[in-house]
């Protein structure tokens, strides 16, 4: 490991740890403290704050992968528990580039994600990397770009950074010719091959992109699979990833693998009793049993409380405000970019109930002493459990509630897991919170082969398609005649006229 990524790496993780001290002590979002960067982080407090930050020893075999993998290219494989550092190792490892003056593993990073809100999270992120890396290498800071599928101008899409913070739909989309950012001047701006084969390229979080029929991972794979020999560096994370969905995504191809061996973190406790009972979410939440254990977390931290559904989550919402008068808080995926910061806002710095749904699962890092979720698949409990007692030395618990619909699971998924957590008493759960390896062997008695292949069955005729059409699929052509579609669903184009698209775009820039 080389001494500039030592260094790079304590200042990413001391940017990241001392912007959410901020916005603590100011009940702010960190958001706002970003824009302040200059006037409230000094480079005295981030100095002292890398002095008690050692690299893990997975953070440092990261590094020496990524120097192996530089300049063939290949396919690099990462798994640790949740926050143990994976995003600030990567990062890192692009960042000292700029203190080694040589550019030896690629000029772009483009850090792509399952959704819009891990994307923002992850975009603030970078920015914090980047300008506490340039404070202390007395440099200006790397430009950081945020893509999730806007129509503004060729400028502002995917080519406005160095770094770039992006959906893997606006990449993907791009790639395959089907965005059409510059509109009757330049109708088809795709993403060609070369310019992702000379880009790190990384997707975190990839077990969000198994759905209902296995089809999201085996098109990724389609589409990885010419990257990586066209001699792209292609790193996938996960702290959760079940064999069988490795498999789709990597196919026949070699690629390096690194496995944390574990990270310090607290303990956690899970409870399945509800579960075992058959209680149900939103109506337990009015039990005399389960308001103690919110009251009785609440004098000493936070209490996250997931529902698998918008619809319950806002009933369990509406149930709660009535016991915890102005200490409840509402998470979704529908709210708008600008409606989810300033809930945010408030996460730092009281001690609340956040009612909210998956999009807590992967990047939001908030830290709970107690968690309500409802049963979910195992790799979802694990993302959401890892909210919990994220700090070593730290104590939490989980308490998991019956659901009588699994949608928007498979029921098979949601049924393996309930036997699974019966038999092991919850124990599978608590274990695979330390371990990738214990998660892994867990996942695969949920993921088995048959029951997945039968879910695929269903969209057979439709990854045929997808196939067809990247075959066809020419640089600077029209796109195929065949459809593409990344993830399953029902598609809608919206024509925005231009009047309005300019109104927005001078409302954001003027926000900015």
């Amino acid at each position: 490991m080389s001494r500039a990524f030592d260094r790079v790496l304590k200042r990413c993780v001391a940017s990241w740890n001392l912007l959410k001290y901020k916005a603590i002590s100011a009940r702010t979002s960190a958001h706002r403290v970003l824009r302040d960067w200059k006037d409230l982080v000094s480079e005295d407090e981030l100095r002292s704050m890398e002095g008690s930050i050692e690299p893990y020893d997975f953070q440092k075999v990261l590094y020496e992968k990524l120097e192996s993998l530089a300049g063939s290219g290949g396919l690099l494989v990462v798994e640790a528990p949740t926050a143990s550092g994976k995003t600030e190792a990567v990062a890192a490892a692009f960042f000292s580039q700029l203190a080694e003056g040589d550019w030896w593993l690629a000029p772009r990073l483009m850090y792509t994600l399952p959704t819009r809100a891990l994307t923002l999270t992850s975009y603030v992120r970078l920015c914090a990397y980047s300008k506490g890396v340039a404070g202390l290498l007395g440099l200006k800071p790397l430009p950081v770009s945020f893509e999730y599928g806007s129509t503004f101008t060729a400028k502002h899409y995917l080519y406005g950074a160095p770094v770039v913070a992006s959906t893997l739909d606006a990449a993907a989309y791009g790639y395959v010719a089907q965005r059409v950012p510059g509109k009757l001047k330049n109708p088809r701006l795709s993403l060609p091959t070369a310019l992702l084969a000379t880009s790190l390229a990384v997707l975190d979080e990839v077990q969000l992109y198994q759905d209902e029929h296995y089809y999201s991972p085996a098109v990724i794979g389609m589409l990885l699979r010419p990257l990586v020999s066209a001699g792209a560096v292609v790193v996938i994370m996960s702290a959760t990833l079940p064999s069988l969905l490795l498999e789709e995504l990597v196919g026949s191809f070699e690629y390096e693998r690194i496995t944390s061996q574990g990270v310090k973190r607290g303990k956690v406790a899970v409870d399945i009793d509800f579960l075992r009972s058959g209680r149900e979410l939103p109506d337990a939440l009015d039990e005399r049993e389960v308001l103690h254990s919110i009251r009785e977390a609440l004098s000493s931290g936070s209490v996250l409380i997931v529902s698998n559904t918008v619809k319950r989550a806002i009933e369990c919402y509406g149930l709660l405000k009535k016991h915890f008068p102005g200490k409840v808080l509402l998470l979704h995926g529908k709210l708008t970019n600008s409606d989810r910061e300033r809930r945010e806002e408030r996460l730092f710095g009281e001690r609340l109930v956040v009612v909210s749904t998956q999009v807590v699962e992967a990047g939001f890092d908030f830290d709970a002493n107690l968690m309500i979720t409802e049963l979910a698949p195992l790799d979802s409990l694990i993302q959401r459990a890892g909210r919990v007692a994220r700090q070593a030395g730290a104590s939490g618990k989980v308490l998991v509630f019956n659901v009588a619909d699994p949608r928007p699971y498979a029921s098979g998924l949601v049924r393996g897991t309930r036997a699974l957590l019966l038999e092991t008493n919850g124990k599978a759960l608590e274990e695979s919170l330390h371990s990738v390896e214990a998660a892994r062997e867990h996942l695969d008695e949920v993921y088995i082969k048959p029951f997945v292949e039968q879910l695929k069955e269903a969209a057979a005729q439709l990854l045929l398609e997808t196939e067809a059409y990247l075959r066809s699929l020419r640089l600077f052509s029209s796109p195929p005649e065949e459809d593409f579609k990344l993830r399953e669903g029902f598609y809608v184009t919206v024509v925005v006229p231009e009047v309005y698209e300019r109104l927005l775009q001078e409302r954001t820039e003027a926000s900015a």
